[in-house]
């Protein structure tokens, strides 16, 4: 039904910018020219869609797929390589599109299918189904311009579902509405999909993805780096992201200054001083540093403890593990730990199987006597933090919440 062969487009990005024509003739005389620099958004891409099937692309902001659902619906050429359709096509790529807030929602409905490539005498057959759909029958006569925001999006994707077509490009149009509207498009995609039609489906909502799609492809700077089963490709985007998060975490903690972890406190760390907490960093069960971890995997917390007063009693060291809203999910103390003179001391705190659910969590950390002392030595707040992400593939990949406790079930 669709074949894209070899598509590659390229954008050009201003440096800087230009208003006057002063500005420009001073760019020129300059040899500044027009101060551009190219923008690859897709290099290459070719792959085919079959006749009935439902066909999603994932992958990061500005990966390129919103440029190749606009370069399949006609709206982008591309520089090189060709898209051949085998049939009607309806792109649904931004809801609402030639609506006109000063008119009604009649009005606008006879404006926006016309837009979509509906005739005048199909309009008034579907006049009335695309209100209903809306839940608007009250509102017809009001302008869009009152309306609320979920009104509108009830009453743009109900125009734009009306159109009959053998293809559809829908670029994440199901993040509308409130739930019950939301389960309402959920209905009309398994009609569609039962009807045999067509579709080109981009989102990040995984869920969506795998609970509709036949096949998935995954692109990465304007690449297909993987195209199949949906809980395979999923699985690669999951690796994707997670290695793209692990690089960001590990750059971002060696850019750490190293007075972050030393006096004089702030409202993240306090403390009467003698011990401090000098470093925390993560590694996985093999002890390579890491910072996103799947659940179910070894994850360790290495801790460094510095002991600056000889003498000190022996101390132990807290940690709270908090989830990214806050929520405190576990907290734990080690057992005393001799300060054996000045200098530092090594910990980790291992988890051998992580049972935490996807999300990112914080790790508080705190030094104290043990014995009831008020004030710790040291406490610092947000002193690491690390990345759980669900593999699409695993034994934990329907489970939601906060963690995954050990179960099985029987059925007698």
């Amino acid at each position: 039904m669709i074949e894209v062969s070899g598509v590659s487009k390229t954008f050009t990005i201003p440096r800087e910018r230009k208003v006057t024509l002063r500005e420009h003739v001073l760019g020129l005389l300059l040899g500044r020219g027009m101060g551009v620099e190219p923008l690859r958004a897709l290099d290459g891409v070719s792959f085919r869609v079959h006749r009935g099937e439902f066909f999603s692309v994932i992958g990061k902001n500005g990966s390129g797929k919103s440029t190749l659902l606009k370069i399949m619906a006609g709206i982008y050429a591309p520089d090189a390589g060709g898209v051949k359709l085998g049939g009607t096509l309806s792109p649904f790529l931004e809801l609402g599109i030639g609506f006109n807030p000063e008119l009604t929602a009649r009005e606008n409905v006879y404006l926006g299918a016309a837009v979509a490539g509906l005739r005048r005498r199909e309009i008034d057959r579907l006049y009335d189904r695309i209100i209903a759909f809306a839940e608007l029958e009250r509102f017809q006569e009001q302008s869009l311009k009152n309306f609320s925001s979920g009104m509108k999006v009830r009453l743009a994707f109900s125009v734009a579902f009306m159109v009959d077509a053998d293809i559809l490009l829908i670029d994440e149009v199901l993040a509308v509405g409130d739930a019950g509207f939301q389960q309402k498009c959920y209905d009309v995609f398994r009609r569609l999909k039962g009807e045999g039609k067509t579709i080109v489906f981009v989102s990040h909502g995984m869920n969506d993805v795998k609970q509709f799609s036949d096949r998935v492809m995954l692109i990465h700077e304007g690449r297909v780096v993987s195209l199949g089963a949906p809980e395979k490709v999923i699985y690669d985007y999951q690796l994707l992201t997670a290695h793209e998060e692990e690089k960001r975490i590990a750059m971002a903690a060696r850019a750490r200054a190293p007075e972050e972890f030393t006096p004089p406190a702030d409202e993240t760390r306090w403390g009467s001083g003698g011990a401090s907490v000098e470093r925390v960093s993560f590694a996985d069960g093999a002890g390579r540093g890491k910072h996103v971890f799947a659940t179910g995997e070894e994850a360790r917390a290495r801790i460094a403890v510095r002991f600056d007063k000889p003498g000190l009693a022996p101390v132990q060291v807290t940690v709270a593990v908090r989830r990214s809203d806050g929520l405190t999910v576990m907290e734990t103390s080690s057992g005393p730990i001799e300060p054996r003179g000045a200098g530092s001391r090594a910990l980790e705190l291992v988890f051998r199987g992580i049972e935490l659910l996807a999300g990112t969590y914080h790790l508080d950390v705190g030094i104290s006597s043990g014995e009831g002392r008020r004030e710790p030595y040291d406490f610092v707040k947000n002193a690491g933090s690390i990345r759980i992400y669900q593999d699409s593939r695993g034994p934990f990949r329907e489970a939601s919440g906060v963690a995954c406790l050990a179960h099985e079930w029987r059925v007698g």
